[in-house]
């Protein structure tokens, strides 16, 4: 679904309310204000939340006024999978970072530790080598610092 602006949790609470299954993928951020630390949970995929439901759950989703369109998914199966892939980086505990408007980079899988057998994309930045999953509906994805030797080329 396609949220109205700054609606992601909006739209979460009032499905959660009416028992309609769905998944906002957030990322913890800590900030201090005024010597106090704070930690806020904000959305990955900013302005979407994913629907798990029946045309009776989408049609109350539609109606509400935190919706601004509903996204048919056509290739659910990958959409899925690559969806599961988001939820294992996010359990995990590193911190996720949001990457929009990615470019397909090599394709490589985790050899070893808690995220083995992900699949995603490799990209460099200022800070180093990030393991990226991508969400090719949405042609955003989530990342997370690996080392270059967990890491192996998938041909």
């Amino acid at each position: 679904m396609h949220t109205r602006p700054r609606q992601e949790k909006m739209l979460a609470r009032f499905l959660l309310a009416r028992g309609v299954p769905y998944f906002l993928p957030c990322s913890q951020r800590r900030h201090l204000i005024r010597g106090k630390m704070y930690t806020s949970f904000l959305p990955i995929f900013s302005g979407y939340l994913f629907l798990y439901g029946n045309d009776e759950e989408h049609h109350l989703g539609v109606t509400c006024r935190h919706t601004a369109s509903i996204q048919m998914v056509a290739d659910q199966s990958r959409f899925d999978s690559e969806i599961r892939q988001i939820r294992t980086l996010i359990s995990c505990g590193a911190p996720v970072t949001a990457e929009a408007k990615l470019e397909p980079g090599m394709f490589v899988e985790i050899q070893q530790g808690p995220l083995k057998g992900l699949q995603g994309t490799i990209h460099s930045s200022a800070s180093g080598r990030r393991f990226v999953v991508l969400v090719n509906f949405l042609r955003q994805g989530a990342s997370v610092m690996l080392d270059d030797v967990m890491l192996a080329k998938v041909s």
